[in-house]
């Protein structure tokens, strides 16, 4: 619930701003979990978020071809490993927003880090 008041305030306070823009896309991600996983020949670290993915502008925005990828306080970048297919599939209509979860995998611990995500046309 506190992500859709954050959610309400930035669209309430801050879409004047960015209303002249071409990608009128929003990203909010909350941390959902961290962990790793292994077997005997590999390992790796793993950050979730639950996000939500809003148009801020009123005309209809393609999803496919866009990314989504995290990144560190110290500008790392991690790739996303997998996502809610319904986040960059599609389209989103004026105004609308789309929830989900998102999963970010790297052989470097940094990616526990990872608290920024953004989405990009540089997949």
């Amino acid at each position: 619930m506190f992500y859709k008041i954050i959610m309400l305030v930035y669209t309430v306070l801050i879409f004047p701003t960015f209303a002249s823009q071409v990608n009128d896309i929003a990203v909010f991600a909350f941390e959902h979990s961290i962990g790793s996983m292994s077997d005997n020949r590999n390992e790796a670290y793993v950050k979730s978020f639950n996000i939500t993915i809003t148009n801020l502008s009123n005309e209809k925005v393609d999803l496919k071809g866009l990314c989504l990828k995290a990144f560190s306080p110290d500008k790392q970048s991690f790739v996303l490993h997998e996502a809610d297919e319904i986040l960059l599939t599609g389209s989103l209509k004026g105004n609308e927003s789309l929830d989900g979860q998102a999963t970010f995998v790297s052989k470097n611990s940094d990616v526990h880090n990872a608290s920024m995500l953004k989405i990009s046309k540089s997949c």
